[in-house]
């Protein structure tokens, strides 16, 4: 997530609640053992998009950002996509758990759900500090670069497996973490933003113990009763190249 998806992609926003609760506050993460077979899939995803991986890490915008080369009045993008994005999520997560909840993956969706409301709030919090009501929030045209990682994230909440969705938060958390931690402190250094200002990415930089284990949890049981690996890897796939032109779109936006 380090610690979505800073988007969420990946879906990132979610995770903000079980940073602050822990997962082992939730029944099924409590208990959850490593499954090897899962595991040695996000292994080999992290190895078949390094070089996805290493563009979502030094991506020109947030070095930009840790510069202080995007101008103030700029930000107002990051902050108006990941509301669009976040408002978007949330459905999204509600879908899933009317389809997952009475599942053994219900507790995971229910923390995220959860999740996504704390993360809506500081990021209503962020947008009054750089001037933007929730009306400008509201009336912002979202971007398409910027926008296909959550309606793809919508279409797996619809069409797709938890498994398909737990392995991409997996995969796709530790890159948008590192970004948002990276953000968090330019936002601070160079901006001169409070940490409660820029809670909504720091909240994401932090690791969260137990989180690769129990999304590993779901994967392995969605690969017990027979989600194909390749459905699997297609999704985290699609979601991490998403996340990639999550950011293209708002540097190209913030020059």
């Amino acid at each position: 997530m380090q610690m979505r998806r800073c988007h969420g992609r990946q879906l990132r926003t979610w995770l903000l609640l079980l940073v602050m609760v822990g997962w082992g506050s939730l029944p099924f993460f409590a208990t959850a053992q490593t499954p090897s077979r899962a595991k040695a899939i996000f292994t080999q995803l992290h190895q078949e998009l390094e070089t996805t991986e290493t563009k979502l890490r030094t991506h020109p915008y947030v070095e930009a950002v840790q510069r202080g080369e995007i101008p103030r009045d700029k930000l107002y993008h990051i902050v108006a996509e990941e509301y669009h994005i976040v408002s978007s999520d949330l459905r999204s997560i509600g879908q899933l758990l009317s389809r997952f909840g009475h599942t053994a993956s219900g507790p995971f969706f229910a923390g995220a759900y959860q999740g996504e409301q704390a993360a809506l709030a500081a990021l209503k919090k962020l947008a009054a500090t750089l001037g933007m009501s929730e009306a400008d929030l509201q009336n912002y045209e979202p971007m398409a670069g910027a926008h296909a990682y959550t309606a793809y994230m919508a279409w797996l909440a619809h069409y797709g497996e938890d498994a398909q969705v737990a392995a991409a938060f997996a995969v796709n958390f530790p890159a948008w973490g590192a970004n948002c931690g990276k953000l968090s402190t330019a936002l601070q250094d160079r901006y001169r933003l409070s940490a409660e200002d820029v809670a909504f990415f720091s909240n994401f930089a932090k690791p969260i113990p137990g989180f690769q284990e129990a999304a590993a949890a779901i994967v392995d049981a969605g690969l017990e009763r027979g989600v194909a690996e390749r459905d699997i890897k297609r999704a985290v796939r699609l979601l991490q190249e998403y996340e990639l032109m999550f950011w293209d779109a708002l540097y190209a936006a913030s020059q």
